[in-house]
């Protein structure tokens, strides 16, 4: 390398350092200048929060719960997580807020309510979650026979609860003025024994003409539908003695010659059936 250009290097060098002095010295503003620049913008920040928090009452109720985090001067280990917070500030400005969690709650409670006498009546009829269990095929038997020997049949007493049988049950319970279940029970064996239907003098069941099983519906249900398909008019199909269906039943027995009871019974469900499959359109032979 020529002297030359040696020279030539050295003074380039010695240009380079000049002028990162002068940058350094010169053009680079100090630490107390940018905190007395960052100053002025912190507290204006601090003075529109204040501001804020005077004009929203809300807002100074969270204040009061807010907690300030400190910042790691490093690294990001050991900072404390902010939950539900606002992801952090960058040093110099003012503490970011993070609001506290609100309180854990208790299970929630709910409250049911029974309906009221003006809604039940809007309901109508219902079905009781547990009606009396049905009895054994000779307690069915012997109340076949005791229905019979009451004017309530003729039932065949072959121990099997069949539909007739059933409507002859809700008969008695209706003139018993108790609720239709129609159901074979040792409860309704024990009233036929002991005699009596609704004799004066005996308490009413608050109930009583009302369906209030299952079985009873199936039977009070069959009917509503019997009656409808030779023309008479029930109302709605639903399995419910409503006023509908008893007028449709004093019809019937009107027409059949039977007396005006408008109740389920043992007869008039025979007839119904008799009726319903004379009315059926004969198949072309």
């Amino acid at each position: 390398m020529t002297p030359a250009l040696q020279r030539m290097l050295f003074s380039a060098f010695a240009l380079l350092l000049a002028g990162v002095g002068v940058n350094l010295l010169v053009l680079q503003p100090s630490p107390a200048t940018v905190r007395g620049a960052a100053d002025p913008l912190q507290a204006r920040a601090e003075a529109e929060r204040s501001r804020r928090l005077a004009l929203d009452p809300q807002s100074t109720a969270v204040a009061a719960s807010a907690v300030p985090i400190e910042d790691a001067p490093h690294s990001d280990e050991g900072r404390r997580p902010v939950p539900n917070g606002p992801p952090r500030a960058t040093s110099g400005g003012p503490h970011p807020i993070a609001i506290m969690p609100p309180l854990e709650q208790g299970p929630k409670r709910y409250t049911r309510f029974k309906p009221d006498a003006a809604q039940a009546d809007m309901q109508g009829d219902t079905l009781p979650d547990a009606p009396d269990a049905e009895g054994d095929p000779n307690t069915i038997r012997a109340v076949q026979r005791e229905l019979t020997g009451r004017g309530y049949g003729p039932l065949v007493a072959d121990g099997v609860p069949g539909l007739i049988t059933r409507a002859a049950i809700m008969a008695f319970e209706y003139d018993s003025r108790i609720p239709m279940n129609g159901e074979a029970t040792e409860k309704i064996l024990a009233r036929l024994l002991l005699g009596g239907s609704g004799s004066a003098g005996q308490t009413v069941d608050p109930a009583a003409g009302r369906v209030r099983s299952a079985q009873a519906e199936i039977v009070m249900r069959t009917v509503q539908q019997s009656l409808a398909a030779i023309g008479y008019q029930v109302g709605r199909i639903d399995g419910r003695a409503g006023d509908d269906t008893e007028r449709a039943i004093r019809e019937f027995e009107l027409d059949e010659g039977l007396a005006q009871t408008g109740r389920v019974s043992a007869e008039v469900f025979s007839r119904l059936g008799r009726a319903v499959a004379s009315a059926r359109p004969q198949p072309v032979r």
